[in-house]
């Protein structure tokens, strides 16, 4: 099942084709979830929610991420 949530952020990338680091991937490669999760392409500082099998928990944590990652970034 980790396979499918690094694969569906993957595959969000491919289509996004965005220039600026895509933090939900990191995040979900960094700290894998149980299920999938959703986010849009683009923008600087995506949200998760939860997919088929993802949690609340899961996407908070994913967020978490995100947001630490961009913050260290200065893009918050």
């Amino acid at each position: 099942m980790k396979r499918a949530v690094v694969l569906l952020g993957l595959g969000l990338v491919l289509l996004a084709g965005c220039g600026g680091p895509d933090y939900a991937t990191q995040c979900l490669l960094a700290d894998p979830q149980p299920g999938t999760y959703l986010y849009p392409a683009g923008g600087n500082v995506p949200v998760v929610v939860p997919a088929e099998g993802g949690t609340m928990e899961g996407a908070e944590a994913i967020n978490a991420c995100i947001e630490d990652r961009a913050r260290a970034d200065g893009r918050l």
